[in-house]
């Protein structure tokens, strides 16, 4: 089973310890307004009730950067140290695994917000079997919109090998192509095969262990962030609208 926690949540504005007692304030109306005009960080923290799942996980929709706490001791850190300012805070990036049992528990989340809105839904926790339907679930219109539009960059690309006067359908298949590779990009269930970012950057690196290679590796790199990185950007806000996590709840507290 899944569950979004929305109420009795405390927040508090700005650095400091996971510890600290001073400063935190309800997460009401209000300083869910403030989200949007805030830049820096923030802490979020609940006192859990007793959980659905003897195996629970906890999901951060739209996190770009967090660190997630269970009562005091850290579990993750993800994109703090060097935030990276390329990742979409709408995708969601890490499934955090909590303590076994289904005991109530407090769970806290230091994250650095970028003037984006904090959702209603914005945390998802349950089993990991459930974590990982929803995901797929969720995964299957990007995955539409990916084989359609590099299937029309491909389509392009050979009419143009065809008819190299007519440069319209080299930047067609520039486009789509890219606006494909960036819907690819945001399907969570590539991590099923690749188990993560990191991961499969990783085992780039280790086979780009040449000078040549390593020169190869870094074009590729400043190509992506030229091409590919806008258009995952750019396709963020669909994503949104595309991510829905109704179906599989079953309440909100």
């Amino acid at each position: 089973m899944l569950a979004s926690y929305r109420d009795n949540w405390e927040v508090r504005w700005g650095d400091g310890d996971v510890a600290g007692t001073e400063g935190w304030q309800p997460l009401d109306a209000a300083a869910l307004s403030r989200f949007a005009q805030y830049k820096g960080v923030v802490w979020l923290r609940k006192d859990m009730p007793k959980l659905l799942t003897n195996d629970p996980h906890v999901m951060l929709l739209y996190g770009r950067s967090f660190e997630a706490y269970e009562n005091g001791r850290l579990l993750l850190s993800y994109n703090m140290l060097q935030p990276d300012p390329y990742v979409n805070h709408y995708i969601p990036a890490r499934i955090v695994k909590l303590s076994q049992g289904d005991q109530p528990r407090t769970l806290a989340f230091k994250l650095l917000w970028n003037r984006n809105s904090l959702p209603k839904d914005w945390n998802v926790v349950g089993d990991r079997r459930m974590l990982d339907r929803l995901i797929v679930q969720n995964d299957f219109l990007p995955a539409v919109f990916s084989v359609l539009l590099t299937t029309a960059s491909a389509v392009s690309l050979l009419v143009f090998l065809r008819r190299r006067s007519e440069t319209l359908y080299a930047w067609f298949a520039l486009i789509t192509g890219c606006a494909g590779i960036g819907f690819f990009s945001m399907l969570m269930s590539l991590r099923f095969f690749f188990g993560s970012a990191s991961r499969a950057l990783s085992v780039f690196q280790g086979f780009a262990h040449s000078d040549r290679r390593a020169r190869l590796r870094l074009l590729l790199r400043e190509g992506a962030a030229r091409l590919v990185r806008p258009a995952v950007q750019g396709a963020g806000s669909l994503r949104v609208a595309l991510y829905d996590v109704r179906g599989l709840l079953v309440f909100h507290r």
